[in-house]
Parts: C-alpha cells; sequence; structure tokens
C-alpha cells in the first residue's frame, strides 16, 4: 500500500499542498511541484470559519503515527466540543476548487474524516463511522456505566456496575450519560 510520507502530512497546509494530488507523496515533490494554494484561501484566512481540510490533516497525521483513525476521530470530537469548534461553520470542499459551509456536528465530522482519508490516500466515501438514519450523519459510540440498584430500596445498590455500548448522532440526540439501572430490568446478565 502506498503512504504519503509522514513529514509530508505533519509540516503541510492544506493551504499550500494539494492533498487532492495522489501522487504527491513527499516533501521533495512538493517542493518541486511548489506551493499550491488553495482556491479558498482569500476567503478563509482570519475569518471566523473553521476548515475541514487543516482538521482533517491534523487527524490524518496523528493516524499515521498512532494507526487508528476511528480513535483520533473520536479525540477530535472530544477536542472540538470542548472548545466549541463544532458550534461553528467550517469550510469543506471535496475536491479543493468548490467549496461550501457547512453546520452540524455529524456532518463536520464526516467531512473532516473524508478529508483525512484523502490524505492517508484511502476512499474518502468509505467511513469509519456508522450513519444516522435521521440526518444520515454520523453516529458515536460511547460506553455508558451504570450502578445497578435494587428496586424499592431507596439508594440500596448492589455494588454492581453494568457497562453498555450506545450509538447515538451528536446531532439528533443527547449523549448518553452515566446512570443507574433496577436489578429486576437486567434479566439474564
Amino acid at each position: 500500500m502506498i503512504k504519503r510520507e509522514l513529514k509530508l502530512v505533519q509540516d503541510g497546509s492544506p493551504c499550500g499542498v494539494d492533498y487532492f494530488d495522489r501522487d504527491l507523496l513527499t516533501v521533495q515533490q512538493a517542493l518541486e511541484k511548489g506551493q499550491s494554494i488553495c482556491s479558498n484561501y482569500s476567503r478563509c484566512d482570519g475569518d471566523d470559519y473553521m476548515c475541514t481540510m487543516r482538521m482533517g490533516l491534523q487527524v490524518a497525521g496523528y493516524a499515521m503515527q498512532k494507526g487508528d483513525l476511528k480513535k483520533e476521530l473520536y479525540d477530535f470530537y472530544e477536542q472540538a466540543s470542548r472548545e466549541g469548534w463544532l458550534n461553528k461553520a467550517f469550510w469543506d470542499s471535496v475536491n479543493r476548487r468548490e467549496f461550501k459551509k457547512i453546520k452540524g456536528k455529524g456532518n463536520i465530522l464526516r467531512a473532516v474524516e473524508g478529508f483525512a482519508k484523502v490524505v492517508l490516500l484511502e476512499d474518502p466515501f468509505e467511513s469509519v463511522l456508522s450513519s444516522c438514519e435521521k440526518c444520515e450523519g454520523i453516529k458515536l459510540e460511547k460506553v455508558v456505566r451504570n450502578s445497578v440498584w435494587v428496586r424499592g430500596m431507596r439508594c440500596a445498590g448492589t455494588g454492581e456496575v453494568v457497562s453498555k455500548e450506545i450509538a447515538y448522532c451528536p446531532d439528533c440526540n443527547n449523549e448518553p450519560k452515566n446512570g443507574i439501572v433496577y436489578e429486576d430490568e437486567l434479566g439474564d446478565r
């Protein structure tokens, strides 16, 4: 499998390097070709909009180092949620010529993943994340841990905690939270 040079991903920028060029694999090739300024650069530079390509490049770099794109997308989602980035609009492009502004956590995450896959020379339309049937955005998975309580006994637990992985859409559903479950609701364990 052909891979891009890690240094090209870590030190490059989608503002000046055309990662859609699948033949561009090394820093040396990028230097020989010269800068390829993004067609959206003048509209993007300095405005309040984020760029899915810049974020996707970072995710791709971490995935190249650590070997797990899905985990890096989850890490990006956590950081972007903390920083408030997912409440903003993002510039997005599937070809670096035509750009549109997108909103919505699922749409943004799907676009960041798409560009990360472009950088990684993978199919940007094959997702490592499942799709939401309602909005066509992405579904995330979260492990929730529920304390097992005994019904009828106020605040009495068994000391047991059950874990369950729950898929949810960050645009259509609230993020699942840890909580309680009653012993008689568990059935066969």
